[in-house]
């Protein structure tokens, strides 16, 4: 316990319980959801291959947002870009949706955007949102904030 009172739960202890998965293979096991995903070899070896947050499906195809926002970070009116996916009402999976912070003290040019992305993207991969930020949240640990962002 650490000189902590008996029956205290630490700020950090109570966050965490929200990322245990109960009896996913046998009664009684738990597992610590990470939230990275996990690739297994044909020797059996594991390897990291992404985050869940950083993959969406749209039109039966699945989008990696780290991919799609490198298409946008190539234009150098954009300063930074946090892709992720969005529910859409009446339509299967998620549509992208683009936050992009512009880089003082360009504009936004939708003309070179589109055809940048028409270009450079399959049309499923295609953000159907765009939304300007003065910045880019981030977590403790400075990774884009996909999952709030998605929800708001």
């Amino acid at each position: 316990q650490f000189g902590t009172p008996r029956g205290t739960v630490w700020p950090h202890l109570q966050l965490a319980q929200g990322k245990l998965l109960k009896d996913v293979f046998r009664p009684g096991d738990v597992f610590f959801n990470t939230g990275d995903l996990l690739v297994c070899d044909d020797q059996g070896f594991l390897r990291f291959h992404d985050r869940t947050g950083d993959t969406f499906r749209w039109k039966g195809e699945n989008v990696a947002t780290t991919e799609v926002a490198e298409v946008f970070e190539a234009l150098d009116f954009l300063q930074e870009v946090n892709v992720y996916g969005v529910t859409v009402p009446g339509h299967e999976g998620r549509a992208g949706m683009a936050a992009l912070v512009l880089r003082p003290p360009h504009a936004l040019d939708l003309m070179q955007l589109y055809t940048h992305v028409s270009e450079n993207l399959p049309p499923y991969a295609r953000p159907r949102f765009l939304r300007l930020q003065e910045s880019l949240a981030t977590t403790e640990t400075f990774k884009q904030q996909k999952v709030r962002m998605a929800n708001e």
